[in-house]
């Protein structure tokens, strides 16, 4: 990993990161490496921002392992809901538009909570946990909703453009 954070200059010296988490295995993984790394360069700063998407029983084990490891590892979590961020939740949101199904806004919801949460602790830098079998999902879908964009715009180095914090 840090051959790859050096290879693509994913970080600053001074870089306040913003590290996505969800309570599950990828981000804990990635919180616990940036940490790591992070220990060897003091001027760096960690945040941890969690999203609780307001899925009723979902997200309670998640957000509990996350401040956990949080405290462990002695770095500032901030919990951010879609209710605090769109004025409503998950659950309200389906029942809206059951047609297309949870799943379809969630993602999109979350990539937008996660950017805000980023600028809220003005970070320069979001990192997520997702990993090759996410990236390759990813792919799959957009190739075959034919969006050329999305497609494109997988970068490892990653861009601040404009109100979007880089993610690397």
């Amino acid at each position: 990993m840090k051959r790859t954070i050096n290879k693509y200059k994913m970080f600053e010296y001074d870089s306040r990161i913003a590290v996505g988490i969800s309570g599950g295995k990828d981000s804990l993984a990635m919180l616990r490496l940036l940490h790591e790394i992070e220990a060897r360069q003091p001027e760096a700063e960690l945040i941890a921002v969690c999203i609780d998407e307001g899925v009723s029983g979902y997200r309670d084990e998640a957000l509990r392992l996350a401040e956990k490891n949080c405290k462990e590892l002695d770095v500032e979590i901030r919990v951010l809901s879609f209710k605090d961020l769109f004025d409503e939740t998950m659950d309200e949101i389906a029942v809206k538009d059951r047609e297309l199904g949870a799943c379809s806004y969630c993602g999109v919801f979350r990539r937008r909570a996660l950017n805000e949460a980023a600028k809220m602790v003005d970070a320069d830098r979001l990192t997520t946990g997702h990993n090759l079998d996410d990236m390759a999902q990813s792919v799959l879908l957009n190739v075959l909703r034919g969006d050329i964009k999305r497609i494109r715009a997988f970068n490892p180095g990653g861009q601040r453009l404009g109100e979007y914090v880089r993610r690397v």
